[in-house]
């Protein structure tokens, strides 16, 4: 990054925290912009995320926000009316990295709930947590001692409306048994990111079985976000009859 480009993104975020509106969308958002460029036309469209997608929650975009690792990134995700700094533009320009803005949630729409359900006595979930809620998603974390008893509650929990879990073990076959014995649990096991929205859009997974310690800490997340971008999801009619 240049000299020029590291004052202006230094004066861009030392402005945005002296100004009180800050954290509220500007008026008029910016168009939808791709590989750094803005694209032609008028208010960001609606985005559907997918595999690939790096999502900011926050709506000011400096070089701090994007990933440390690029592998399979295709796409950063921003809030429409997020100021995105030059330096992140010159970046993902020079990566050929898209740059999207989604719309804002209509009036009245609610964040879906998702709670997250360790039964790993060493991995802490927090850095989970936070990927989810900073993609705008109400999250719950618990921990629990027994396998058999966690899958128990997440299947009350989902069909009582919990909209998804994820459930993270290192006994994932025995999750994967124990979870799907339930009615109206369709869960998945974490493999890579563009495995795992196949899988939940091909079932309408709404449990998401994840071993932490077989993937990276970045492949971790990428896993997460494919699952979580698609919830509520609904199942697919020709299995009404045996997963609904």
């Amino acid at each position: 990054m240049s000299d020029v480009a590291a004052q202006i993104e230094r004066i861009v975020r030392q402005v945005l925290a002296e100004m009180p509106s800050a954290s509220s969308p500007p008026r008029d958002a910016p168009p939808e912009t791709a590989g750094g460029k803005e694209a032609a036309g008028g208010p960001a469209e609606d985005v559907s995320h997918q595999a690939g997608d790096w999502v900011v929650a926050e709506r000011v975009v400096t070089l701090a926000r994007l990933p440390e690792r690029w592998d399979a990134v295709q796409r950063v995700v921003v809030p429409a009316g997020a100021v995105v700094t030059p330096a992140v533009h010159d970046e993902l320009l020079r990566r050929g990295v898209a740059l999207v803005f989604r719309p804002s949630l209509p009036t009245g729409t609610t964040a879906g709930r998702v709670r997250v359900v360790s039964v790993s006595r060493s991995y802490d979930p927090a850095g989970l947590v936070r990927t989810i809620s900073q993609m705008g998603f109400q999250v719950e974390s618990e921990r629990r001692e027994c396998l058999i008893e966690a899958t128990d509650r997440l299947a009350e929990d989902l069909a009582a409306g919990l909209h998804a879990a994820v459930l993270l073990s290192r006994h994932t076959a025995a999750s994967l048994c124990l979870a799907n014995r339930h009615r109206r649990v369709r869960a998945i096991l974490a493999t890579t990111p563009e495995q795992v929205a196949a899988d939940a859009s091909a079932v309408g997974a709404n449990l998401l079985v994840l071993d932490p310690r077989a993937h990276s800490p970045f492949a971790t997340a990428q896993c997460l976000r494919a699952f979580v971008q698609g919830i509520p999801r609904s199942c697919p009619e020709v299995f009404q009859t045996r997963l609904a």
